[in-house]
């Protein structure tokens, strides 16, 4: 037996009369939501693990939500930001000056410890992600730049010898750079 197929039309159709009918039976949700958290019931943690693929799937649309509530409610996300931090006392971002410094074993320096910079912002509490080891107040172009390679030594070697090579006088045009 061949199997019919349908439209992009005609799928669109049975859809929107499905949503309509859906928004104007209130018999309908009941027998829909009874049905899900029977599924619910029956599959446990399947649906966190739907749920989970649906949000990496659609982040984009997700953030976009996420953000338009923010900007439309900014006193409750203040809220909520707030009571995430509170639960969390360990948190990075939570973690106050005095006790940066007091996990590092010394004060803030006033400048950056790879370039020297002067911060007019504060400095990064750089450490090693691996054991959590502090190493040092870095500025926020040293922070990243360490980010950006993943901590890696031979690669930031690779890019000394680039842009060692890169500075060589050349010759263009008969004329020494």
């Amino acid at each position: 037996m061949r199997k019919r197929t349908y439209t992009p039309e005609q799928k669109a159709l049975w859809k929107a009369r499905a949503r309509e009918r859906y928004a104007t039976s209130p018999e309908l949700r009941v027998e829909k939501r009874a049905r899900n958290l029977a599924w619910e019931a029956a599959n446990p943690g399947r649906m966190k693990e739907l749920t989970a693929k649906w949000h990496v799937e659609h982040a984009e649309h997700v953030h976009a939500k996420q953000r338009a509530y923010r900007v439309a409610h900014p006193e409750i996300a203040k809220r909520a930001t707030a009571k995430f931090l509170a639960a969390r006392p360990g948190y990075y971002n939570a973690l106050t000056r005095t006790r940066r410094e007091k996990l590092a074993g010394r004060p803030r320096s006033a400048a950056c410890e790879i370039c020297g910079a002067q911060s007019t912002k504060s400095l990064h509490f750089d450490h090693d992600h691996r054991t959590g080891e502090f190493r040092g107040w870095l500025c926020w172009n040293c922070n990243t730049v360490l980010g950006k390679v993943n901590d890696d030594t031979e690669l930031l070697d690779k890019m000394i010898v680039y842009l060692s090579r890169s500075r060589r006088p050349r010759l263009v045009v008969g004329k020494a750079l």
